[in-house]
């Protein structure tokens, strides 16, 4: 076997149009859909030559990205604690995973754990201005489906 063709339509039964060419292995991620839409999908097995193969029985199963619920922003004076939690929500119920990017930036020592941020300012001299800081926090859920957002004034 070569490789596949997927086509997407948003009526049952139609071939639509073709969304991906030369698809190798028994996964594809359709990132350009919108949630709570149904959209009906063929795959066309195409062999090293070019010739297009009868279709087969074809699964698919959607994925609906993990929303982060809002964070809002954040403010803290130094010395003195700032803890949050970051949750989100996932309507397939995935598995999720968190993480933290740019939290390395901050003085002191910021910490994210079990979804967990929490973090004391340390007193800096040569700050005359308030600082702002920017931390992004993501939740995937293994499946292509991710969300950022990134709050810290």
């Amino acid at each position: 076997m070569g490789s596949y063709q997927i086509y997407r339509s948003r009526f049952e039964g139609a071939l639509g149009a073709r969304i991906a060419s030369d698809v190798e292995g028994t996964e594809y991620v359709d990132e350009d859909v919108v949630q709570g839409e149904v959209y009906y999908y063929t795959v066309m097995p195409v062999d090293r030559a070019g010739n297009k193969q009868a279709m087969g029985n074809i699964q698919a199963r959607l994925n609906y990205a993990p929303r982060l619920r809002p964070i809002g922003d954040k403010h803290v004076k130094e010395g003195e604690l700032l803890e949050f939690k970051v949750e989100a929500e996932d309507l397939d119920n995935d598995e999720l995973k968190f993480d933290a990017e740019n939290i390395e930036t901050l003085p002191g020592d910021p910490k994210f754990i079990d979804q967990t941020f929490s973090w004391v300012p340390p007193f800096e001299t040569t700050y005359k201005q308030p600082k702002e800081f920017t931390v992004r926090f993501i939740v995937s859920d293994g499946r292509g489906g991710r969300d950022e957002a990134a709050r810290f004034p």
